[in-house]
């Protein structure tokens, strides 16, 4: 099931200024000090070819994209099936790419794994 929905021709140029004013790093640091962004973008099922679970069975892994605010900087990281907020205050909204946002006020530390831990700094 793949879901798509019509944008305004407006909100093309809105994904376009938000992104662009963002640059790769490609190494993601363990602690980010301002608000930051996630965006979430499914790849794949949990379940692999040969049928075997590799994950949650109810989630798809995704990659994920942080966005720091401040420094207008992002990173990436994939292959993660959960998200964990620790104690942390946050909005949810769907952006106009589709992507899911989470958006954090405070500092964090960042822990890898399949589940990715986000806990106050």
């Amino acid at each position: 099931m793949k879901q798509e929905i019509k944008l305004h021709e407006s909100s093309y140029e809105t994904i376009k200024d938000v992104f662009s004013m963002y640059e790769y790093v490609e190494e993601t640091p363990e602690m980010i000090d301002g608000k930051i962004v996630l965006h979430l973008y499914p790849i794949c099922d949990t379940v692999d070819e040969s049928g075997d679970l590799i994950g949650f069975n109810d989630a798809v892994f995704f990659k994920l994209r942080i966005y720091d605010v401040e420094k207008r900087v992002f990173y990436e990281q994939s292959h993660h099936d959960e998200i964990c907020l620790d104690g942390l205050g946050s909005n949810i909204r769907i952006f106009k790419d589709l992507s899911t946002m989470i958006i954090i006020g405070s500092g964090v530390k960042l822990v890898g794994g399949t589940s990715f831990l986000i806990i106050p700094k």
